[in-house]
């Protein structure tokens, strides 16, 4: 079959070449198992949008049918609900599926380090078909080429992952300097709105709580010196005189951010939006802002963060628990010369700040811990200029560190202080969103690596893991590897007990029953 390719190919199923992870692996061979299947996550915090009106906002759900935005929602959790009885996190000895192809044996550069959306039935992506970015519709349990649809071309490199507003059924892409709606069952055009200026790494939020005015949020990337990025809500839902007033794509209003802003993608939850930005003037000190998205005319912010360090958010932010959790970006120092901070979302005031290391990535948070996927890979092509990639895990209540997956695994073979390539377990990075879960045997994150030897750092990811989030790397120095795949791992979507992730060869699929070779 032209589009999907099945399982039995002996080059895709797990294996580890990294020299690291030889070592580290036979020290417990036992660390890499399977998952449980029977798996529980009713933590309060999923149930409330901000945790504090008790409303049902079905924008915050993730990881059960669906899996609609980038981090899962409108909120931007990264992290999926396993329901009492459902199936967890699945092995990943081999793949289900890998497409590679449409349905007319084009081959398919996914792009990557974007991440994959599903609704019910499929996986939506975008990749490059005959030198043309596509969306792509894909059966998500037989990996078959549903429908492609050309969409602009994305500029400067973007990586923005796609939006799904399942209510109306269409499937939302920014970029270029546009919003594209397609149809999700056709692939047919909806509507198309023209932005003020390019898209860039900034994903829609889509909102389902808001009756019959339900908005698309989006901020843009300034070119043009001295501009400021904006922030656009655009009408998503039919035309009604009485009640809505708006066709499907009009912008209904648009407010400058006061700041430089480039993948800062909004995150929605309980009738607001909250958008980080780079921050304002030559010296980047990056601001979180907050907007009420009811508002039927440009509104002034509810409230402005500024951090406490020169440092710019470009990224997006989580909101759970009544706070906002955003990690920034440093161009100089070394893997603690960034920050992570925690805000009230009523007020924005400062809850706490922590050195974190660089990313493009926005913080998760399960339990006790808040995970960043952050740093540059190093080595002989792309010099890390102090950085590398890694997890660190910060404690919720005050921002310490519990652990950093580069630092806790290093061993330096020779001697020479400099944490060289090989020596250290090389897991998430800068532009890689990793998704956590509660299963049976305990916290749990799926994570890519980014590839190394070669400096194109918008290659897909080459590696999937899944940690132990409760590991304690002092009373347990082994890494918590429980499991891992060798060949794909890009920003993955996670439903049902199935797991999706774009690789160098395609867009991969991992179900609860593997059908590959024992």
């Amino acid at each position: 079959m032209g589009p999907r390719r099945p399982v039995p190919h002996l080059k895709h199923r797990t294996r580890i070449r990294a020299a690291i992870l030889a070592p580290l692996l036979a020290a417990s061979a036992a660390g890499v198992v399977c998952a449980p299947a029977l798996a529980i996550d009713t933590t309060p915090e999923d149930l409330n949008g901000l945790g504090s009106s008790g409303a049902t906002d079905t924008s915050i759900f993730a990881g059960v049918g669906r899996w609609t935005h980038f981090g899962g929602s409108a909120a931007r959790r990264s992290r999926s609900r396993i329901l009492q009885g459902g199936a967890g996190i699945p092995s990943l000895a081999a793949p289900e599926w890998i497409v590679e192809e449409d349905d007319q044996s084009r081959p398919i550069v996914f792009l990557s380090p974007s991440g994959v959306v599903l609704d019910e039935s499929r996986a939506f992506v975008v990749g490059t078909i005959d030198f043309q970015d596509h969306a792509i519709a894909v059966s998500r349990y037989s990996g078959d080429v549903v429908w492609t649809a050309p969409v602009p071309n994305a500029i400067f490199d973007s990586w923005a992952t796609p939006a799904i507003d399942w209510r109306n059924r269409t499937m939302l892409i920014a970029s270029s300097d546009t919003l594209t709606a397609l149809d999700a069952n056709t692939g047919a055009t909806a509507w198309q709105t023209e932005l003020e200026a390019f898209a860039v790494n900034a994903s829609p939020a889509v909102t389902t709580d808001l009756g019959p005015r339900d908005r698309a949020f989006v901020t843009d990337f300034p070119t043009t010196p001295g501009a400021q990025g904006r922030l656009y809500c655009i009408n998503v839902d039919p035309f009604d005189a009485a009640e809505n007033p708006h066709l499907p794509g009009d912008i209904v209003w648009s407010v400058t951010l006061g700041g430089l802003t480039s993948g800062n993608t909004p995150a929605y939850a309980e009738g607001r939006v909250f958008v980080s930005t780079a921050g304002p003037g030559a010296v980047l000190r990056g601001e979180i802002r907050a907007f009420n998205a009811r508002a039927t005319e440009a509104p002034d912010p509810e409230w402005v963060f500024q951090n406490t360090i020169q440092t710019g958010f470009f990224s997006g932010v989580n909101v759970i628990g009544g706070s906002i959790f955003a990690s920034s970006y440093s161009f100089t120092g070394d893997e603690f010369s960034a920050n992570t901070v925690r805000v009230n979302a009523a007020d924005g005031s400062l809850i706490w700040s922590t050195p974190s290391n660089r990313t493009d990535a926005t913080p998760v948070v399960i339990g006790d811990v808040v995970a960043v996927s952050s740093g540059l890979p190093n080595d002989d092509l792309l010099p890390s200029f102090g950085s590398f990639p890694t997890v660190q895990a910060f404690d919720l209540t005050t921002g310490a560190l519990l652990w950093d997956i580069a630092t806790d695994t290093w061993t330096d073979l020779d001697n020479d202080e400099i944490r060289d390539p090989g020596e250290f377990l090389s897991v998430g990075g800068w532009t890689h969103q990793p998704i956590a879960t509660n299963t049976a045997g305990g916290a749990r994150l799926i994570v890519g690596s980014m590839p190394t030897g070669t400096p194109l750092v918008f290659q897909p990811n080459n590696r999937l893991w899944v940690l132990d989030l409760d590991w304690n790397p002092i009373a347990d120095p082994f890494p918590p590897v429980v499991d891992v795949y060798d060949g794909a791992g890009s920003t993955p979507a996670f439903a049902d007990g199935w797991v999706y992730t774009i690789g160098p060869d395609g867009l991969y699929a991992f179900g609860p029953e593997p059908l590959g070779l024992p």
